[in-house]
């Protein structure tokens, strides 16, 4: 609308095309979440984008070890000890990006400790034997005696032995 001094105005009306898109806005999820502590050699995250924006979204991940993908809703296996931030970057075909990151993932070896005395005397201090271990992996533990017969055996994740067989208690040795 344009008015000149005094009373006279005039108005031009013209279709106008826009293009009004929602900007690209990263974001994720992942199993397990993060923060979080996992054990070699079972890690492995699974990455689900959460990103919104136009439907042909880009996405370019980097896992924090060197690897990446573009696929939308990726899965990677951690293969060395370290800690990891991972970090999406999403962009779409007008070039409006967006980045989220998370982390810390601690990948760490599984630790193991096997120890060859117990006193299974009710005292509190040291009355069950297994080995000590860290990770997630399952392992069999077995226990003979001298004479090569099996008192104990176990199959999993932890194991405590209180030093009996069938409710009693096996001798020293």
């Amino acid at each position: 609308i344009v008015t000149a001094v005094g009373t006279c105005a005039d108005t031009l009306t013209r279709p106008l095309a826009m293009d009004v898109r929602t900007r690209a806005q990263a974001s994720f999820r992942s199993v397990p979440e993060i923060p979080e502590t996992i054990y070699l050699p079972n890690a492995q995250v699974e990455f689900q984008s959460s990103s919104r924006g136009s439907a042909d979204l880009q996405h370019i991940w980097d896992f924090g070890d060197g690897q990446t993908s573009t696929e939308r809703n990726p899965s990677h296996q951690y293969e060395v000890p370290g800690q990891y931030t991972v970090r999406l970057v999403v962009f779409d075909d007008a070039g409006c990006t967006s980045f989220a990151e998370q982390g810390l993932i601690t990948v760490l070896a599984p630790e193991l400790s096997i120890y060859n005395v117990f006193t299974p005397d009710g005292d509190g201090f040291n009355d069950t034997w297994g080995p000590q271990y860290v990770g997630s992996e399952s392992f069999e533990v077995f226990v003979y005696d001298r004479w090569g017969n099996q008192v104990y055996a176990h199959n999993g994740t932890a194991a405590e032995w209180n030093g009996t067989l069938n409710g009693t208690d096996v001798p020293a040795g």
